[in-house]
C-alpha cells in the first residue's frame, strides 16, 4: 500500500505521521504475506527512529529527484 497521499515509498522520502510530525524514511519492507509496505521514519526531534509501520499512516511531503 502506498502512502496516504498515493505515492509508494522510496528511501529518503520526507513524510509526516497522523501528528504530523516530520520524518525521513531510512527503510522499507514489504513482507510477501502482506499486501502493505512498511516503512521506518528518522524523526527531526532527534527521537528514536519509528518501528516498522504500514506506510499508509504517513503523508508524503517532499521526495528528492535524483538525477544521473
Amino acid at each position: 500500500m502506498p502512502y496516504v497521499t498515493g505515492e509508494a515509498p522510496v528511501l529518503g522520502d520526507y513524510v509526516k505521521n497522523n501528528d504530523n510530525q516530520p520524518g525521513t524514511v531510512i527503510l522499507i519492507s514489504e513482507p510477501s504475506n502482506y499486501k502493505s509496505q512498511f516503512v521506518s521514519v528518522r524523526w527531526d526531534d532527534g527521537g528514536p527512529n519509528s518501528p516498522i509501520t504500514p506506510s499508509e499512516e504517513f503523508v508524503l511531503i517532499h521526495r528528492k529527484s535524483f538525477s544521473i
